[in-house]
C-alpha cells in the first residue's frame, strides 16, 4: 500500500512538472467493523490507510508545496472520550499497526485512533520550522458525522442496520449532543472552501 502512495506522489510531481502545490487535502479513509484487515505492508488496514498513507504523502509532497500553501487533514472528534465511548485506548504505534486481537468495537476504535494520529501529525507539521518559515498553514477539518458515504462496510445488511437503527438513535442523541447530528456528504464542500480560502 505504501508503495502505491510513493507511486502517486511521484506521478503527481511528474505531472505538475515543477509547478508548486497550493493545497494538499488528505481526505482518504476506510472504516471496518473489526481489525482483521491488513495492508500489503502488513499494517492494520485502518491505521495504514487513514494515518500512515496520509503521513507518508504529506512528507513526500512537502518539498513541492508552494509558499503559503495549505495542508488539510480530514479528522473527527471520535477520539474524544466525552464524545464517544469508543475513543482509542492506546496510541502505541506497534499496537495500532499490529493489534494483537480484534474485539467488539475495535474497528470504530481503530478509526478514532487513526483520526487522533492525523491531528497529532498536523500539529507536528504545523510546528515544523521549515513550513512555518514558508508560511504554510496546516489545518485539521472535522466534517462531523456524515451519512451516505458508504465508508466502512457498504453491504446491504450493514446499510439497513445503519439506516434503521444507528442513524435514528443518532438523531435522538443529537438533540442533546450536537456532535451526533448527521450531515449529508455534501458537507465536504466546506473542506474545498477551506483549501481555497486565503490566510489561516
Amino acid at each position: 500500500m505504501l508503495d502505491s502512495v510513493r507511486e502517486f506522489a511521484s506521478a503527481v510531481t511528474s505531472r505538475l512538472g515543477g509547478t508548486p502545490i497550493d493545497a494538499l487535502v488528505l481526505n482518504a479513509a476506510t472504516l471496518s467493523r473489526n481489525q482483521h484487515g491488513r495492508t500489503a505492508d502488513g499494517f492494520e488496514t485502518t491505521f495504514g490507510v487513514n494515518h500512515l498513507a496520509h503521513y507518508l504523502l504529506a512528507r513526500l509532497l512537502e518539498p513541492h508545496l508552494a509558499d503559503h500553501a495549505r495542508v488539510i487533514f480530514t479528522t473527527s472528534d471520535t477520539h474524544d472520550p466525552s464524545i464517544t465511548p469508543l475513543a482509542p485506548k492506546t496510541l502505541e504505534p506497534e499496537k495500532l499497526a499490529h493489534p494483537p486481537k480484534s474485539r467488539f468495537g475495535d474497528g470504530m476504535r481503530a478509526n478514532a485512533a487513526s483520526k487522533l494520529c492525523n491531528i497529532l501529525t498536523a500539529r507536528s507539521l504545523a510546528d515544523s520550522p521549515d513550513l512555518r518559515e514558508r508560511g504554510i498553514t496546516v489545518l485539521t477539518y472535522n466534517p462531523g458525522l456524515t451519512g451516505g458515504t458508504d465508508l466502512g462496510d457498504p453491504g446491504p445488511a450493514a446499510r439497513w442496520f445503519m439506516n434503521m437503527v444507528v442513524f435514528p438513535i443518532f438523531r435522538v442523541i443529537g438533540l442533546f449532543k450536537p456532535a451526533y447530528v448527521m450531515g449529508p456528504p455534501e458537507n465536504n464542500v466546506h473542506l474545498t472552501d477551506r483549501a481555497r480560502r486565503p490566510g489561516p
